[in-house]
């Protein structure tokens, strides 16, 4: 699987190193990968395989692995490391907790969890490393989730020579049913959800392109356009279709779709997008799917039904007959700008392209959702003494962004914000100043005024690019502190996390969910969280989303 993957990737090599504790030898091998190597006609050996006797099992794997890397000449690449879950006897493991590694090392258990402190201990000695807890499936390849965790893992590394920003991103949309009738459930859940949710996601994209394509089997007519992201135009506002609207004869109607949302990017002067397709999951009559399974892509083209599952085998070819396609086999949701595995999908999609130089301004507000009335309290300690300064750290590197925050005290009912332009000289130790926007107002209901605040702030900067973090102690607070918070619907993505208990999970994840790309964040996050390197990595992850 892993090899698949990598043959996107031009000069590539992939390696492997394994152990033995009888007779105590370790094998190890790396090559160029060989697109024509597959699982069916299996891997030929390179000249540089080894197989060597260790003194120390496990150290030696990473040390191992760590310098077959080096051997190519430079640090650019990554380890994955995966243990079966159990206490090996020995010395299986002695030393691999101290290694420290100058690659990110990814580790995963294969069955059981008795070994996962360890496991997480060498992905944190590594810059940029994960530990995931989840076990991997019996057939990765078919499992969307581990799927993810790769694509996320080899698109997030970057040369160091890499600019930071984005290209421009073209995207076109392929209603692959038929259209002759609607409005039908597969075309309201494209036009009334996925369109607008793409459209939304591309805002964040300078000078994209957002583009359609759908077929009717009568009158037998294939209707397209695509334009420039209007970024005035709405869900509520709808679509002004552009001078290149066309509505052209078809004789085979499946098959036109792919070329012809091809045609629309080609047009466009580059390649630099994405199709995505959209199968109503049932096997249309007549010959509505005739050769698309053969159409090779020159772009990705990531697959999903809406509903049913009768044609996945040829969603699963088109995506595979593309340059980093992929399957989605599990159904898009009923209501997919609420879904966060939905939305996190075409997040990973969109941010895997391409980068240039330079990044939008982003906008972050802080909310510390618990009681502050008594101050300095352990929770109101985290917040301002290691994850503010943090975040403000992180934001430097954002060409004009703003940095906010909002809390509540329920005596005397008041609550604090403030949001100004980052300023690269206010540190830790220098201290923070507010702006002369900061206020203290009453409220009725202190938790429910920290979300629409922090979302008023960035509202007020006239533009929604951004992202909003939500900080829990983790106690089920007194009164109506949480009052209506669950029940908020944000524009901007909300990620929600707790310094503590779990007590007020649910309602974290409630929040999450109500935003577009929330996620909620079940462990607590460290007691020091600058000092952490997961925690670090996930909050890169959540900044450079936007």
């Amino acid at each position: 699987m892993v090899q698949e993957k990598l043959t996107h990737f031009t000069d590539t090599w992939l390696g492997y190193t394994y152990i033995a504790s009888s007779p105590n030898k370790y094998t190890s091998d790396m090559k160029l990968v060989d697109s024509t190597e597959i699982k069916a006609n299996g891997y030929k050996e390179s000249s540089a395989w080894r197989r060597i006797a260790v003194t120390k099992d496990m150290p030696s794997a990473l040390s191992q692995a760590h310098k077959m890397i080096n051997d190519q000449g430079d640090l650019h690449g990554i380890i994955l490391f995966f243990s079966d879950g159990l206490i090996n006897k020995g010395a299986f493991f002695d030393g691999a907790e101290e290694f420290i590694s100058k690659v990110p090392v990814h580790t995963f258990t294969l069955s059981g969890d008795a070994y996962n402190h360890v496991l997480r201990a060498i992905a944190v000695n590594s810059p940029g490393g994960t530990f995931s807890p989840l076990q991997v499936p019996d057939k990765p390849s078919l499992s969307l989730p581990f799927s993810q965790v790769l694509d996320s893992i080899l698109n997030g590394t970057k040369h160091p020579s890499t600019n930071s920003g984005r290209w421009p991103l073209d995207v076109v949309l392929v209603y692959a049913f038929d259209c002759t009738t609607t409005p039908s459930p597969a075309w309201d859940k494209m036009e009334h959800e996925i369109f607008w949710l793409v459209q939304e996601k591309l805002k964040h994209f300078a000078d994209s392109c957002l583009g359609y394509t759908y077929v009717m089997s009568t009158p037998n007519t294939c209707t397209y356009d695509m334009k420039q992201v209007d970024l005035v135009e709405t869900k509520l506002t709808g679509y002004a279709g552009s001078s290149a609207w066309r509505k052209n004869p078809c004789t085979k109607n499946m098959a036109s779709g792919l070329p012809m949302a091809h045609k629309l990017m080609s047009d466009h002067g580059h390649l630099n997008g994405v199709i995505l397709l959209f199968s109503d999951g049932l096997i249309n009559k007549g010959d509505f799917f005739d050769g698309a399974e053969d159409f090779i892509s020159k772009v990705p083209v990531h697959t999903f039904t809406l509903a049913g599952g009768a044609y996945n085998h040829g969603l699963r070819a088109i995506a595979a007959n593309s340059p980093g396609g992929t399957f989605s086999r599990i159904p898009v949701p009923d209501k997919p700008s609420l879904s966060v595995p939905f939305s996190q999908i075409l997040d990973s999609i969109l941010n895997g392209t391409k980068l240039s130089p330079g990044r939008l301004p982003l906008d972050v507000v802080l909310v510390y959702a618990f009681d502050c009335t008594i101050t300095p309290s352990l929770a109101w300690d985290k917040m301002e003494q290691e994850i503010f300064w943090l975040v403000q750290e992180k934001l430097t590197h954002f060409k004009d962004s703003r940095l906010g925050y909002t809390y509540v005290m329920s005596t005397p009912n008041t609550y604090t914000h403030d949001v100004k332009l980052v300023v690269s000289k206010e540190t830790k130790t220098t201290g923070y100043s507010a702006s002369s926007a900061w206020r203290k107002n009453p409220c009725t209901k202190n938790m429910a005024s920290g979300l629409p605040v922090a979302h008023k702030l960035m509202r007020d900067h006239g533009c929604l690019n951004g992202i909003i973090l939500l900080f829990s102690d983790g106690l089920v607070n007194k009164g109506d502190f949480f009052d209506g918070a669950e029940d908020f619907v944000s524009k901007v993505s909300v990620h929600t996390f707790t310094l503590a208990g779990g007590a007020y999970n649910h309602g974290l994840h409630a929040m999450a969910a109500n935003s577009p790309g929330g996620v909620f964040h079940p462990e607590p996050v460290p007691n020091k969280p600058s000092e952490s390197v997961s925690f670090s990595q996930l909050l890169d992850s959540i900044l450079i989303a936007p």
